[in-house]
């Protein structure tokens, strides 16, 4: 990122997200939004699994945490009645407010 200096923000897949990339993104002034999967070391992963155990797909949960004085919002959004889907997100890469849902568009009929 440091090399791409028009650049604010960075999207990572699940290959390197975890806090700590989220973390050090934020403290050198960029904002991020990364899929957690294997690196969930800091990451409330049980807990978000706890708390959509039981819930219908479509459902998230934000933790709001501070992990080296910048704010990390833990996102858990339920896919399907099976899968969750984790994320790792500085404070101000987005919103996490309801807004106008997402509809997919597909190129063939």
């Amino acid at each position: 990122m440091e090399a791409c200096s028009t650049s604010t923000g960075i999207k990572g897949d699940a290959w390197i997200g975890s806090i700590t990339a989220v973390s050090e993104l934020a403290l050198r002034g960029f904002e991020a939004v990364m899929q957690v999967k294997q690196n969930h070391g800091l990451y409330p992963k049980k807990v978000i699994e706890d708390a959509l155990k039981e819930s219908p797909g479509g459902l998230n949960i934000v933790l709001k945490g501070t992990f080296h004085e910048n704010t990390i919002l833990a996102i858990g959004y339920r896919y399907n009645s099976k899968k969750t889907l984790f994320f790792a997100v500085t404070s101000n890469a987005g919103s996490t407010e309801p807004g106008q849902p997402y509809e997919m568009k597909y190129t063939d009929p």
